[in-house]
């Protein structure tokens, strides 16, 4: 993978797109890859890999390490001595498992939709590293299109109605509970999936609108349709709506839903002195209450 991640960003010819290329690198790495990327790119005499003006090699070459050691930050954040071991496997096309070197049975299967960045409000790596693969395996569930997911779940289907019933038969089982966890575009496929995949709970974050007119370009039903179609399969289920104090589109989302979903817990993320916006998780990671915040919400307790 280290390898695969240096031929990536020796493509790229302005910082602009390292940083680009080094996010998209950074969706499908473990937290023990990244350290390794990172050690590497400290050696005395690394060098950015690409074809640059010689002129400006050191300038990339400080960006690229600079970029990666934000995420290092965040990952210790978490508090623990080392970085956790993940290792990632492919379920079928786009959609990959991290998951830990143990049997499902005691454990949480976390079903993942990410926004149209590709992530969960943050490099997946502070994500992993805020878990323990000792009590979760993770599936990543991206719109490759960045479409907000209006045209389904490419290889799964076309439309979220065709793809959602699809994804169950790509799961693996075995585990003691299943939960689901989307942001942004991924929160309403979070809670349309947690019915059709078993879920005992479902935590969306920044959920977008129902009512989102670039849908009016999408194929299959609305979001609102689907949303009221699924509300009934919600009932029993734990769902948490939670959103940026300063985000005052994802309120009304979370207005709207609990209109669907009464029994969803809505909560708030603030903090005094901070704008807690549409990226309403990035703000908990230096506080060092994003684990507990996931531990509460996804029920790992």
């Amino acid at each position: 993978m280290i390898d695969e991640f240096f031929g990536h960003i020796a493509r790229v010819t302005t910082i602009n797109m390292l940083n680009l290329a080094i996010i998209d690198a950074l969706n499908i790495m473990t937290p023990t890859e990244v350290i390794a990327m990172t050690t590497a790119m400290h050696q005395q005499d690394w060098r950015f890999p690409g074809k640059v003006p010689a002129e400006r090699v050191q300038e990339f070459t400080d960006g690229a390490r600079s970029i990666v050691a934000q995420t290092v930050r965040a990952m210790y954040s978490a508090g623990k001595p080392g970085p956790e071991r993940f290792t990632r496997f492919m379920l079928t096309k786009g959609i990959r498992i991290f998951a830990g070197a143990i049997e499902p049975a005691g454990r949480v299967l976390i079903v993942a939709f990410p926004g149209n960045g590709g992530r969960l409000m943050m490099p997946l790596p502070i994500i992993l590293q805020h878990l323990s693969p000792r009590q979760v395996d993770v599936v990543m569930v991206p719109d490759w299109k960045k479409a907000n997911y209006r045209f389904g779940i490419p290889p799964l289907g076309d439309t979220l109605e065709e793809a959602l019933p699809r994804l169950s038969k790509h799961l693996p089982s075995g585990y003691d509970r299943v939960v689901t966890f989307g942001t942004s575009s991924g929160g309403i496929p979070s809670l349309l999936a947690a019915p059709l995949v078993g879920a005992d709970t479902v935590l969306a974050v920044g959920t977008g609108s129902l009512d989102d007119v670039r849908w009016n370009k999408g194929s299959g039903q609305s979001k609102r349709q689907l949303m009221e179609a699924a509300a009934p399969g919600l009932v029993g289920r734990r769902v948490t709506l939670a959103y940026g104090a300063q985000s005052p589109e994802d309120e009304v989302s979370a207005d709207v839903l609990t209109g669907l979903v009464p029994h969803a817990e809505k909560v708030r993320v603030a903090f005094d002195g901070v704008e807690v916006k549409h990226v309403a998780l990035l703000p908990l990671v230096p506080r060092e209450m994003l684990g507990p915040f996931l531990e509460r919400y996804l029920g790992l307790n």
